[in-house]
Order: structure tokens, then C-alpha cells, then sequence
């Protein structure tokens, strides 16, 4: 009796737990997804060979989920390598695309072209390419070209065209 009280105390955390999983999953799925959608600069790489470098902020869980997801895909003839970004890291290891979970993020006037997608949910702030959105149970990102353009990114017409809200200019 005792097993079977723990069991059902437990379901609710064990549902939840499912539940932040597969989001996870599906937000890893965007971010790796999400480099197609980009057309990236002079000077994003540091070589012709270099890997397209994801990196995590804030988020451990969200890290393992990408070096799982990324083992032997390639971006064109890039090799995807996903890691964890800790205080002034991007100035040594510099990214393509930074994920922050929770916390500041670099603001878009110095530095390499990177695509800054944050987890927040106030929504699209100063620095920040593509927010995630949770609304309804489904996965869904907002886009800011502002920001795109100061990181001399170029964000395509296919990734533009499902985000559920697209921020223009300041505001």
C-alpha cells in the first residue's frame, strides 16, 4: 500500500516531468531546425571547417537534449556541436546561436553575428533574435528583424512566416 501511495503522489510530478521534456525536446528541435533559416555573414565562422556552434545558457537539461540531438547531423559541411555557455565564455568561444534560458543575454552591438534566442516570458528584449512562446500547450517563437539586422543576420521568409509575432523596429 505504501508503494502504490508513493506511485500516485509521484504521477503528477512524473506527468510534469514528461511534459517539460518534450518541450524541451521540440525547443532543441527549433534551434537546430532554426540555422536553416539564416543566412549567416562573413566572419560568423572562424573556418571553412569550424563546427556551427550552439550554445546554452542557463539550462544543463537543454545542453544534453542538444549534444544528443546533433550527434552526426551537419549544417551544409559543418558538424553541429552543442555546449554550455558560462560568464564571459562567448569572448574566448564564440557561438552561432546562444540559447538563454533565463538571465541576461549580450547586447547586439559588439561582437561576432550570432542568433540570440532567449526563453523568457516577457517576451522579445533588447538583444534578443527569437523568443520561444508557450501558448496553448504548443511550442510557437516571436522574431525580431531589428535585432536580426544589428547582427547582421538575415532571418528567411520561412522562419518569418510562422513566428507568432514579428517585431519590426524598436518598441
Amino acid at each position: 500500500m505504501t508503494l502504490l501511495a508513493g506511485l500516485l503522489i509521484a504521477l503528477p510530478v512524473i506527468a510534469a516531468d514528461t511534459e517539460a521534456a518534450a518541450e524541451r525536446r521540440i525547443k532543441a528541435a527549433f534551434l537546430v531546425k532554426f540555422v536553416e533559416y539564416v543566412e549567416w555573414p562573413p566572419g560568423a565562422f572562424t573556418g571553412a571547417d569550424a563546427p556551427l556552434v550552439i550554445g546554452v545558457a542557463g539550462d544543463d537539461a537543454m545542453v544534453r537534449e542538444l549534444q544528443s540531438m546533433v550527434v552526426d547531423r551537419r549544417f551544409g559541411e559543418r558538424r553541429f556541436e552543442a555546449r554550455a555557455v558560462v560568464g564571459d565564455d562567448l569572448s574566448t568561444h564564440p557561438v552561432q546561436v546562444l540559447f538563454v534560458a533565463h538571465g541576461p543575454y549580450p547586447a547586439s552591438d559588439h561582437g561576432p553575428p550570432m542568433l540570440v534566442v532567449t526563453d523568457v516570458p516577457s517576451g522579445l528584449g533588447p538583444g534578443a533574435t527569437l523568443n520561444f512562446v508557450v501558448k496553448d500547450g504548443r511550442v510557437q517563437f516571436e522574431a525580431s528583424l531589428e535585432d536580426a539586422e544589428r547582427r547582421h543576420l538575415k532571418l528567411g521568409s520561412g522562419l518569418l512566416s510562422v513566428a507568432r509575432n514579428l517585431r519590426r523596429g524598436p518598441g
